[in-house]
Parts: structure tokens; sequence; C-alpha cells
């Protein structure tokens, strides 16, 4: 074994041993390789596989000391261990099996000292060798005939081998063009072969996990060290060294599930995959049939009958049972077409749980809305989490390339999608993909370049396609030259005498759409009778169960949803949808309306009073902004389909949409509402591809009539850069506010670049390392060019004293500036505050002082600190009233008294204190102090801070001893009046009970304060005397 790992391994068995494809270009920095060299590997149009290839060729040229050793260290320092691990034991075996090879050393010619065996010990052993041969021969002979014994060895490999060819003369089929005209995963001809999806792995199993990769970019998904991205090849590759038991597919309609799942039996079915080959028998279930919804199945009923009487079905239950479904692979597909309760108890999930057949492996595919009860079944040991995320950018265009089969096709397909991200962003689904190819070509052939642009045009041009291909197919026309009706919705678009008889057969396949909608029904029977599917469903006979079932679906979910749309047009006062609610429960219901909003714009209809409600309820008005409207995710996309439902469904000038789970296709619809409607959008962009998104909305118009108020939220480094880019090509007319979080001084050049490309910004939240106003040197402070900004915000890490100069540019008499928000640790407030004495145009200054909360300097502080909210010390001045606005007095005074007392005038001073109850017994801290505002007016003139703090103190005092009544309005003296009230605040943790006051608290604590301050004052005058 020793010797084996500090030996040189050859090119075949890297690539058959530690063929890791995803991982090559690693692989080869952590073994020294020259980078040139790689980089020329890793740039080279070749697969993955080469690219390994080549990697260990240049390994092994370029080092001749190469060694096994050496790569298996470089696994494990890569956490490749398992890897490492399984290079290893095959080693180990190599070296038993090089052992057991070597010749056998000659024995010596026996000497004279030798011992020789005589013969008659020779012929004893030959004589108990025969015994127990005749022996043996006896046994057999007198053993039981096979019907009583265990069943025939080998019926499992002979029930494989029959199922291997069933399956492929099956599954075939579904490739033939001639045999299946309209597949539901897109076309399937020669021409167009299975290409593989991009499948990702998501390590840590969470919910949040599977929500974030709905919404995610592939760009995104594989930057993320949660996840990686894996072939097909790799699904049933084990996460450890104990067996796969349980892989979860997940993804949404038409992104390749069902095909995958067919791709992947065909695979083993023809011996071409290495790891399906290690299961004797692999079972695909397809739950949509109604075979499979029996509550009472037994697991024998999802046996597959080959009708092969020379199987004994009943030994290979037996056998299977026996082994508790070692080597079977269950493909269970279509888990969210499966009733509901079905997904609780029944022998479905018994076998997913591994109740049934534990040592079996069982791969379930789904919907991610229907897949949830399924998380709480994976484990790190023996499970994998897999989301199917279609095609990337490379994949797209290679599909197009083989479905078109003309390069000039799918150039002119790339220029058409590229610029409308509605329909990019579809394409990633293969089915998607397929239509949009369908349409395009449809369009080319017709010469009409006017393109659809939005779901329900794109749509309604398929639904013509598959009608004229239905018409041809029944002979009422013999070809592609028919021109169809612009519009199939309405039974006035029917008036053709060619389409009169078509009409009742279409409004009656959008009943059956709705009704399953509705009932989340996708698999349809009884339901079909006496109906003709007009080329819009597919047809599929399950060959696989011994009841022989057939099904029909629509081509694809969407295309459902569309022709619920259609009936929902058509049969408004029959329509009853409960409420919001109920649509956030029917996920599907979200495309219907959105179709449904596209088809009344296509016809001109008014959309039915019930779906306007529940549209009004996907818009709510953030508290914390009144001046912005949130629009939900829904209300987006149908404002896509109809954007005049922005003023008919009651909207304010303003709106806001700000979500870090948003796709690309709502980016891009708000960058579309903003070119086309004189809009404020508040946006936050979290990745570059958003912003991207939103600028390709705003050029699908020639000019833009709205403005932007937009949060940069991007954090990773080169996202920001990629960020800063897109953001520069926008409009310089266009942004109006701009909050941005620059990451280090580096970024300080693009933050001045954004404030000059927009001279129109009225609002400013800057986070900066330090103030550094300047693009360079010799450049003039950018924000002295805004002559509109009137609102700025400073969260600077390093604020010193010399910074302030700046900020006094910006407020000098005559500029816009009205209002500025200071945030620091430490700030110099004070400086700040005798802005306040200057004549500027400032009308509220706010300061956020992130003052240290263990600094109290007060007992009463020390008491009820936990009762505060993060300890920053805000500070507010209001021009109009000449009011400054502190946090809680204790903490202010104390931290005033350390930095010097600015010599500010004012008309009115308010803070908070806390007030001690005396008859109290609780112990609880919330039951014994109550919160009352304090404010100190002054009589006639205005006075100095000191002077206000002085009173404040005064009035305190009065609280501890009076009730809030009795000093509501008291004169303290002749300069100064005091108020004081309970704050009932939702910011504030300490309880508010209803009719509380201040009243019966204790004077003690007055007296005990004076008493302090007197003994302490005693102290130090006889320190002084004592020096």
């Amino acid at each position: 074994m020793e010797s084996l790992l500090d030996s040189r391994p050859s090119s075949p068995e890297l690539m058959k041993q530690v063929c890791l494809e995803s991982k090559w270009y690693d692989i080869g920095v952590m073994l020294d390789l020259n980078s040139e060299k790689l980089d020329a590997i890793r740039y080279s149009s070749v697969s993955e596989r080469t690219k390994t290839s080549d990697m260990y060729r240049l390994w092994l040229e370029s080092n001749p000391q190469a060694t096994r050793r050496e790569l298996v260290e470089v696994l494990e320092d890569m956490e490749l261990k398992t890897l490492a691990a399984e290079y290893k034991e095959y080693l180990r075996h190599q070296s038993i099996e090089n052992t057991a090879l070597r010749p056998r050393p000659t024995q010596p010619v026996p000497t004279k000292s030798s011992v020789i065996l005589p013969p008659c010990t020779c012929m004893y052993w030959y004589i108990v060798a025969v015994i127990i041969i005749a022996f043996s021969v006896l046994i057999i002979v007198r053993s039981p005939p096979p019907e009583s014994r265990t069943p025939t060895p080998g019926v499992i490999e002979q029930y494989g081998s029959e199922l291997r060819e069933k399956y492929t003369e099956t599954l075939t089929k579904y490739k033939d063009p001639n045999y299946n005209k309209y597949p539901t995963a897109g076309p399937v001809s020669m021409h167009v072969p299975f290409i593989p999806l991009i499948s990702i792995v998501v390590k840590n199993v969470t919910k949040s996990t599977a929500e974030w990769l709905l919404s995610t970019t592939p760009k995104e998904i594989v930057r993320n060290e949660e996840i990686m991205k894996i072939q097909i090849e790799d699904i049933l590759k084990p996460v450890s060294e104990e067996q796969l038991r349980f892989v979860l597919i997940e993804g949404e309609p038409g992104i390749g599930k069902s095909t995958l799942a067919k791709e992947l039996v065909l695979r083993w079915a023809k011996g071409s995959d290495a790891l399906l080959n290690n299961y004797d028998i692999v079972f695909l279930i397809q739950l949509r049939f109604e075979t499979y919804h029996k509550f009472n199945a037994s697991i024998e009923d999802l046996f597959v009958d080959l009708d092969d009487q020379s199987i004994n079905m009943k030994h290979l239950k037996l056998k299977i049972k026996k082994a508790k479904g070692a080597g079977i692979l269950w493909i269970l597909d279509g888990f969210d077409e499966l009733p509901n309760h079905l997904k609780s108890n029944s022998v479905l999930m018994k076998l997913i749980k591994g109740d049934n057949l534990s040592k079996s492996t069982v791969i379930v595919t789904s919907r991610p809305v229907a897949s949830d009860l399924l998380l709480r079944f994976l484990h790190d040991h023996n499970s994998k989490h897999i989301s199917l995320r279609g095609f990337d950018s490379t994949k797209i265009e290679e599909y197009a390339l083989k479905y078109f089969n003309d390069k000039n096709k799918a150039y002119k397909f790339h220029s058409y999608y590229s610029g409308n991200i509605v329909i990019e962003s579809m394409l990633y689904n293969p089915l998607n993909c397929f239509i949009v190819c369908t349409i395009f070509n449809d369009f080319i052939a017709t010469s009409n370049e006017q393109y659809p642009k939005t779901m329900t045009s794109l749509y309604n041009h398929y639904v013509r396609i598959l009608l004229k291909r239905h018409l041809i197919d029944a002979g009422l026309i013999s070809d592609l030259d028919y021109d169809m009706p612009q519009h199939l919705m309405l039974e006035t678009d029917f008036n053709d005498p060619l389409l009169q008889t078509v009409w009742k057969n279409f409004s009656r396949l959008s009943k059956i759409a709705y009704d399953g909608v509705m009932k989340q029904q996708y698999i349809f029977g009884k339901e079909l009778h006496n109906v003709t599917k007009l080329s819009m469903m597919d047809t599929i006979v399950n060959f696989f169960v011994f009841q022989k079932d057939e099904s029909s679906s629509f081509l694809h979910t969407t295309l459902q949803e569309y022709f619920a749309a259609v009936y929902l047009l058509n049969n408004k006062p029959k329509i009853k949808i409960k409420n919001h609610e109920y649509v956030e429960l029917q996920p599907n219901l979200k495309t219907v309306f959105i179709f449904y909003v596209g088809i009344c714009k296509m016809t001109g209809r008014e959309l039915v009073s019930t779906v306007m409600d529940i549209l009004k309820q996907n818009i709510s008005r953030p508290t914390n902004d009144d001046d912005y409207v949130q629009i939900g995710s829904i209300m987006l996309g149908c404002l896509y389909e109809d954007d005049s439902l922005l003023y008919n469904i009651g909207l304010s000038s303003n709106h806001s949409y700000s979500s870090s789970s948003s796709t690309n296709f709502d980016y891009y619809i708000c960058g579309y509402l903003v070119a086309v409607h004189k809009i404020t959008y508040k946006v936050e962009f979290y990745n570059s591809d958003q912003v991207k998104a939103f600028n390709k909305g705003l050029l699908s118009h020639s000019t833009s009539s709205g403005k932007l108020a937009f949060e940069f939220q991007i954090k990773d480094t080169d996202e920001r850069q990629k960020g800063f880019k897109e953001i520069l090509l926008m409009p310089s007319h266009l942004v109006t506010e701009v909050l941005i979080f620059p990451s280090n001084d580096s970024e300080i050049s693009e933050f001045c670049q954004i404030i000059s490309r927009f001279p129109l910004l009225q609002q400013v939240l800057f986070v900066t390392p330090n103030f550094q106003w300047s693009c360079n040197a010799t450049s003039e402070n950018p924000f002295l060019k805004l002559t509109k900004l009137n609102r700025l915000g400073l969260l600077a890490v390093n604020l010193h004293e010399n910074d302030f100069a700046r900020l006094e540019q910006l407020i000098a008499p005559g500029r816009p500036l009205k209002l500025v928000l200071m945030e620091n640790y430490g700030t110099p407030y004070n400086n700040i505050l005798n802005i306040i004495k200057m004549h500027t145009s400032l009308e509220e200054l706010t300061i956020r002082d992130g003052v240290d909360a263990h600094k109290h300097g007060t007992e009463t502080f020390i008491s009820v600190q936990s009762l505060e909210p993060p300890a920053y010390q805000t500070i507010i001045w209001t021009k109009s009233t000449n009011n400054l606005r502190v946090d809680y007095f204790e903490k202010f005074f104390y931290h005033i008294k350390i930095r010097k007392l600015p010599t500010i005038r004012l008309s009115s001073f308010t803070s908070f204190t806390y007030i001690k109850t005396s008859k109290t017994k609780s112990v609880d801290m919330w039951d014994r102090w109550t919160r009352v505002n304090v404010t100190v007016y002054s009589e006639s003139t205005t006075f100095k801070l000191n002077h206000f703090i002085d009173a404040f103190g005064e009035c305190i005092i009065l609280l501890k001893k009076l009730p809030v009544k009795r000093i509501n309005k008291t004169k303290l003296n002749s300069n100064f009046t005091c108020t004081c009230a309970i704050v009932k605040d939702k910011f504030i943790l300490l309880p508010q009970h209803e009719g509380k006051s201040c009243r019966n608290t204790e004077f003690a604590s007055a007296k005990e304060f004076i008493y302090n301050i007197l003994f302490f004052s005693i102290i130090i005058i006889l320190i002084e005397i004592t020096r």
C-alpha cells in the first residue's frame, strides 16, 4: 500500500478514480501547476472532462516525481475527504490484488535431510476427499424441488433485463416526433437532444434556502458556499460512505423534472451511467396517474407488470422484501400532483421515509410549493436536496441553434430576447424556451417583426400556433398560410366558419383548466369525455402498471393557467374567489390573474370586481414612510400587462417597491414603469443583475418620464463594481434619492461619480469611513453642484472636528439643504450644535451618537438602562420651534459634561427621564419605573442651553414630589415653564399602563439626591483645604 502511494499514477487511472470535473482547476492550483498553462486549459473550448484530463496530463508531464500520495494530500487539504478515502480504498484493493498475483517462489528440491511423507499418508487424504465429495452429491440429490425452496436465484436480474427492454422501447417513443408531436418538455427530435440542466445540490437543507433558490440568478448560486453545481451523472453520487437513501429534486413547472426522470431511467436501461448501473431495478412511478391515488395501496401495487409469464412475480416480490429493497431505485415523479390525503400516510410516504424497503434509494421530483413536507426527511449523511435551475445562457444559445438549425435565425432570436428580460427570464425554463422558439419561428415564417413582449401576448400566439396545427391535422385547412384571428379568447373570435365548431371545445377546455387550478388538479381523465383537446393537451398512456391508465394534461401548467384566465374572462358572474389569503395558498392564481389582466387589456374588457379587490390587497402602505406604496409581486406582473391599473386601482403619485427576494423580471417591470409614468419609484438593489434588469426596463421605452430613489445594498466587491457601472448608465435626470454604502475608501471616487452623474438629487444618505468630498485633490466638492439637495444623511466612522468646515459649505445661506442627519460613534456634536448659531439654510438637524452604554454616570441610569433600545444618543434641533430634543436626560447630561457645552440659544428643551413608583411592591423592574417626557419652555426670550438644563433639573425634583397634573404648565420661575406627560411610545420597551401617573413617588429620592451632592461637595472642599 505504501509503495503504491509513493509511485506514479497513470492518466487513465486518474480519470477513472479522481475525475472531479467541477474542481479540476482548484486541484491544478493545489498541485502547484503553471498558472499560464492552467488558464490556457481553463479558457479552451472543450468539455470539463477534457479539461480535467489535460490538467492531469500537465501534472504528470511537468512533475516526473508525481505520486499518488501527493494527490491524496491535495484532496484532503481541499476538504474532499470522501473522494480521498475512496481513492485510497481503491489503491488498497489494487495493492491486495498485486500481492495475490505475484508468482509463488519455486519450492526447493528436497534434500536428504528433508522430511518426506510416506505413500500411505498421501493415500489416506485421497480417501477422505472422495468421501466428502460423495456425501455432498448425496445431499444435493435428496434436496426438495425448487418450488418448495427460496425464490429462484437470478429472478431480480431477469426482471431487470426485461424491464430495461420495456423502458427502452416505451421511453424512446417520447423522443419520436411522429409519436409525440407536442411533448410536455419541448421538442425532442433528433436535432434537439436532451441538454443537461443546471442541477444544484443544497448542502444546508432549510426552507429559507429553498425560497432563496427560487429568486436567485445562476451566477449568485454558484458563488454561494452552501450549494454546489453538479451534473446529471452525479445525482446518485453518495454524500458520505453510507448508501444514498433519499434525493429530493425540486423545480418549477416545465423546468424538466419529468424529462430528467425519464432520462435517468433511459440511461439505466441502456447501461450508460456508472452509478445507475449499481441498481438491479429502477421503478419509474408517475404520480400524476390515478392508479397511484389509492389510499389502501400496497408496495406490490407499485411494481411494474411486464406480462411476462416466465418471471415469477411472487418470487420477485419476496426477493425484494427479503433484501429490504437493496439494489432498487424508485423514481417518484410529480409529488406535487399527488392528492393531499396521500401526502401524510400512504405507501408512498412510507417508501420515502424508509419505513418500507429501507435499503432502497428513492428519488422524488416536485414543485417547490409542494415539497415543504419532504424537507424533514433530508439528512446530511444519506440524502440530497437538488434544485433544477434549467438552462444557463450558453445552453439557451445551444438549444436555439439546434432548434432553428440556422445560425442567422439563432442570431436574430438572440437579439430578440436579449433586449427583453421578460422573454429572457423565461428561456432558462426548457418548455418556455421551446414555446418562445416556436413563436419566433412562426413570426419569421410570416415575415412579421411585431414580436410579442408580454406573457399574455406570447401565450395567445402560442395557442394560435397549436390550434392551427390542430386544424391541419384534422384536415380542415391544408397549409400554414391560413390567417388565424389575432385573438382567441372570446366567442366572437371564433366567428370564422372553420372555427365555429372549435369554440365549444375551446370553452370546455377553459372550464376544465379553471376547475383544475382551483382544485390544484393538473391531470384529467373523465373530465375530457367527448371533449376534443385541440392539440392543447398531452395524452400519455401509462405502460407500467397493472391497470392500463390513460390521462391527459395541458402541455404545460402555465398553458392551463392561461385557459383558466380565458374562462375567468367569459364567466364573470360565476367566479367566486374568497380573499387575498386564498390567493397566497394557491400560488397558481398569481399567474391566472396576470393572464386575466392581460386578456382584459387585449379585448378591451373591464376587470371583474372580485379580482380588482384582491389586487388592491397586494399593495400596502409602509408604516414608516407614508409617501410610498409597497407594490406586491402579483400587482407588478399585472402592471406590466396593463400599466393603466396604476391609476385605476387608486395608487398615489409615488410608489415604492423593495424586496431582497425580487426576481429580475420584477426589476425590469419597475424600470418599465419608471420609463412610462411620471412617478417616483423606490428600489433596493442587491446584485448587479437587478440593476441591469432595471436598466433594460428603462430602455424598453424611448424616454424616461419618472424618477428613481434607490438603495445600493450590494455587498460582494466584484458585484459592486458591476453595479456602479450599471448605475452610471442611467439617464442623468432620473435619480432623485440615493442611499449607498461604500465598503472602503477606494470606492469614494465611484460615489463621487454617482453624485456628479445625477444633478437633480434631492436626498443623499452616504455611509463612509470619513468625510471625503472630492473625487480628486483638484476637483470641486460634488455636493455643491446639487442645486436641489434638501436632505443629507452622513453616517461616518471617523468624524473629526476639522471635517465640519466642509459641512458648513453645504448649509450656507441660500443653499437648498434643509435637513441634515449625522451619525457616528463619539460624534463631537458640540461642534455640530454650534452650527445652530449660524444663519444657515437648515430647518432640522439630527445627531445620532453611538455613545458607550456602560458610561452612564448615574445610579438611575444603571437601574433602567436595560429598558432602553440600543445605546444611541439622539439629538434633534428644529428651526421652526427652536427646540432641542434629546434622549434620556441623565445619559445626555453625563456626556455633555465630558465635552464642552455648546453655547447655543433655544426657545425650548425636551427630554425624558424615569420616575420610580413608591407604592409598588413588585420586584419586576417594568413595574417599578415609569417614563415621563419633560419640556421646558422659556417665557419671553431665548436662553442658553445650560439654563435649560438647570431648569430641567428643577422640574425633575418637582416631578418626584407632585402628581403630573399639578406640574402641567407649572411655572418654575420668572423665565421658564415646565410641562410633564407620561410617554406611550411604540419603540420604548417600558410598558405604560392606562391611567398610570407620577403621583405617590418618593420625595426621599429627591432628598437623597441633594444630600449626596452636599456630601460629595464637603469631601471635595476638605480635600482642597488639606492641600
